[in-house]
């Protein structure tokens, strides 16, 4: 295992960019003992990007990270695929290690609403810019948390996709005070139907939205409608709907949307809409610009 190597040699040997990038290709994985002895290596303290993806780490390590002494530049955290739950977020969330962070990649931990409750709230979250919790077992209540949280007012980017906020969380988010600064907001695979989508439609608060993910949902032609006659979704270049039960009338109304008329992309794949609905949206006037193919669902 990698842990039985001298861990200053294995940083030297995954050390880019004069030594503020830094991803533990070569270790292998390094799960929590590894970790423990990264984050006390002088060799760090210089890292605006730390990524440490699938390397095993659990609540143990997530602490080590956030007590480390040689952090203070770090800017961007990387922790796909690992084990961090609850507690470990609360260590990631109540850290003064990283006092420059602003990209959180966290996507396949354990948060859950109870993990999130603590970021939502905390001095770390104020100063980040992207947050991806996708795939965390969070619900309605964390969103919630996060949507009613003064301290996420400088988000950009939003990735939430794979976990199960449905309608409700949806909602939440729509009606937050303090997102008004989202460009990117991603949602995929969360049971959202009709009514969260059309809460996010209408919602003043992502006026400023580029990019809106709602792959693999439920949102129907009524959701679908209801994107299409949104008064402020009208920044958006990228439209994500694949899998999202919309035929035919779903399509003919998202072809008549001045609305969507700065999209670039739009994905269609896996909805019902046959060649005709397939015909309307790349005959659009409005959806001149999307450079992608259009799909239905296969045969």
């Amino acid at each position: 295992m990698a842990v039985g190597y001298d861990i200053n040699q294995l940083i030297l040997k995954d050390l880019k960019d004069n030594k503020t990038y830094l991803k533990m290709n070569y270790s292998g994985m390094l799960h929590d003992k590894g970790i423990v002895r990264v984050a006390k290596s002088r060799l760090i303290r210089d890292l605006r990007v730390l990524d440490l993806n699938t390397h095993g780490i659990t609540d143990i390590g997530a602490r080590a990270l956030s007590g480390s002494r040689y952090l203070t530049h770090l800017e961007t955290l990387i922790l796909f695929n690992n084990s961090i739950g609850p507690q470990g977020m609360r260590a990631l969330a109540g850290s003064k290690a990283w006092p420059a962070l602003n990209h959180l990649h966290l996507w396949g931990n354990q948060s859950g609403d109870d993990g999130l409750k603590y970021l939502a709230v905390s001095d770390v979250m104020t100063g980040l810019r992207i947050l991806d919790l996708s795939v965390n077992n969070i619900g309605p209540e964390g969103i919630r948390q996060l949507a009613e949280s003064p301290h996420s007012a400088r988000l950009e980017e939003l990735r939430l996709s794979n976990n199960h906020i449905g309608d409700a969380g949806a909602r939440y988010l729509a009606a937050s005070p303090y997102l008004k600064n989202l460009r990117v907001l991603e949602l995929a695979e969360n049971g959202i139907g009709e009514s969260g989508a059309r809460a996010l439609a209408e919602s003043p608060a992502l006026a400023h939205l580029e990019r809106l993910i709602l792959s693999k949902n439920r949102i129907g032609d009524t959701g679908a409608a209801a994107i299409a006659e949104s008064g402020v979704l009208d920044r958006l270049n990228e439209l994500g709907l694949e899998w999202n039960e919309i035929t035919l009338p779903g399509a003919r109304a998202l072809a008549g949307s001045p609305t969507l008329s700065k999209l670039t992309r739009l994905e269609m794949w896996g909805n019902k809409i046959g060649e005709k609905g397939v015909e309307v949206l790349t005959q659009s006037p409005y959806l001149e610009k999307v450079g992608n193919p259009i799909y239905g669902a296969p045969d």
